[in-house]
């Protein structure tokens, strides 16, 4: 999903889960905060009982998601790729610090 119309689809045809790509179709590297406003509008728009999960590569993406309403983070491939046994173990911990709430 990466719009409010495909949410406004979704909510139509009972769709109970939903996954965010916010990167899917355009670029936003550039624009501080995009992203994060992309998220918020579309899970906003999704009927109410509707799990969304967003994909982060990072813990403040992870944080940013989290904040706009998602339901899950799921920690994408690009996070960890590469990452020696302890960085992975390093950066769980920072993801899961991210999405606990305790800013």
């Amino acid at each position: 999903m990466c719009n409010s119309a495909e949410a406004e689809a979704a909510s139509g045809d009972g769709v109970a889960l939903v996954s965010l790509h916010t990167s899917a179709g355009f670029a936003l590297a550039g624009v501080p905060g995009a992203r994060e406003d992309v998220a918020r509008g579309v899970l906003g728009a999704l009927p109410f009982g509707c799990a969304s999960v967003v994909g982060a590569t990072s813990p403040g993406a992870a944080r940013g998601a989290r904040g706009a309403g998602a339901d899950g983070i799921l920690v994408r491939w690009e996070a960890l790729e590469g990452a020696a046994a302890g960085d992975v173990a390093r950066l769980v911990g920072e993801f899961r610090y991210a999405v606990s709430g305790d800013d």
